[in-house]
């Protein structure tokens, strides 16, 4: 009988072990800075970025009535964020038809901002930052608070020099020394009373509100509300306290855009608008549920003239495809531990180049081998009357 338990207490031991073996992973952080560029000549391809995260921000706020439809119970349709539906459709169909007509300037693009488990704050900012995937070893890391040691987007940016402000959510506080690395200005409130849901959007819409209006003064604009996370915590994510809150938060964003579309000195400038992570009907998030990882990002460009093209559905963009984006964008290097990818959609709506036309190695390249192809096709056609011509093609001083 005693042999029975200590074997049974054995067993479940070593079956605990090989659980948090696999489940609680650890991650080995690298002191390497990552030191390469992605832009063909090191130089930024925009002036100005303004991020505004709202925190706990689900997916479906982002569509619209005709989206929901059949989908959601009819309050549903009232839990929206319809200016990121208005300004994220400035793009043109497969047939060359503009999705929102009279529009003389401004284009958008809304992705489905798919985030990694666990989605607590603390991690989804380290990998927004890093472009690396968080451990649920780290979640207790969330509440209590460790410094951002790895190679991370806003690290390079402050080595080279760019000018950043940020504002909101306090566990910016616990990643970095905000006043050494937000020069212009570090305005941080308090994240753990979840049951105010005004201060702390209050104060990032006042201290944005006054930085957009002296953009000669910084380079990267940063804006963490967290309302609309405390009122899921507090009251659910389907209640009239939450369509509140949207409407002030629909609001917020209307006003960034019509600051920035009202000066010029914003004309080669991206704003980028998304959640961290979303939450479920009760609220919660930390899990990998799809309600609780699904975001948008709205990225829009409020000079832009040039036709983008979009999909019939919002195009998904990971998270980890956040860092090196926004490095290329700003023209420092990707962080040195950075999975993620360059998003080619979001260049697209700062410059009419495709991806391979900011490389100009490559694109020389590609030109010549289009070009070559093209006076094959023409040759050929011309039947044996083409042949020493083509030969002379190959073989010219230009080649």
């Amino acid at each position: 009988m005693a042999a029975s338990y200590v074997a049974a207490t054995l067993l479940k031991f070593i079956a605990l072990c090989i659980f948090a073996s696999g489940f609680l992973l650890t991650r080995r952080e690298s002191d390497a800075i990552g030191a390469r560029v992605a832009t063909a000549d090191g130089g930024a391809i925009v002036d100005k970025v303004v991020v505004l995260i709202i925190d706990g921000a689900r997916y479906d706020w982002s569509l619209d009535d005709a989206s929901l439809e059949g989908n959601h119970p009819a309050g549903r349709k009232q839990l929206t964020l319809p200016t990121v539906r208005r300004y994220g459709s400035t793009c043109v169909d497969a047939d060359g038809k503009r999705r929102r007509s009279g529009e003389d300037k401004g284009r958008g693009k809304v992705f489905k901002f798919i985030a990694d488990a666990p989605t607590t704050t603390q991690q989804r900012l380290k990998g927004l930052l890093t472009g690396g995937l968080p451990t649920f070893i780290d979640v207790s890391a969330s509440f209590g608070g460790t410094s951002l040691r790895e190679d991370n987007v806003v690290s390079q940016l402050h080595r080279a020099g760019k000018r950043m402000a940020i504002s909101g959510d306090d566990t910016w506080a616990e990643l970095f020394d905000v006043n050494a690395t937000f020069g212009v200005e570090a305005a941080m409130y308090p994240s753990f009373d979840v049951k105010d849901t005004e201060t702390v959007d209050a104060g990032v819409r006042y201290r944005m509100n006054e930085a957009l209006a002296r953009p000669q003064d910084w380079d990267v604009l940063i804006g963490h509300m967290l309302g609309a996370d405390h009122v899921g915590h507090t009251h659910g994510a389907t209640t009239d306290a939450m369509r509140t809150k949207l409407a002030q938060n629909d609001v917020d964003i209307e006003n960034i855009i019509d600051a920035m579309r009202s000066d010029e000195r914003f004309e080669n400038s991206l704003l980028l608008v998304f959640g961290d992570h979303g939450m479920t009907d009760n609220g919660d998030h930390g899990g990998g549920t799809a309600e609780e990882v699904e975001s948008f990002l709205l990225a829009y460009h409020p000079w832009a003239k040039h036709d983008v093209s979009c999909t019939a559905e919002d195009e998904i963009l990971p998270q980890i495809d956040f860092a090196p984006t926004l490095a290329t964008l700003l023209g420092v290097p990707i962080p040195h531990g950075n999975l993620g990818r360059v998003n080619q959609q979001i260049l697209s709506l700062v410059t009419r180049k495709t991806w391979i036309e900011s490389m100009p190695s490559i694109y020389t390249l590609f030109t010549k081998i289009q070009s070559r192809f093209g006076t094959i096709l023409a040759l050929t056609a011309t039947g044996s009357t083409g042949r020493s011509a083509l030969a002379t093609c190959f073989t010219s001083e230009n080649s």
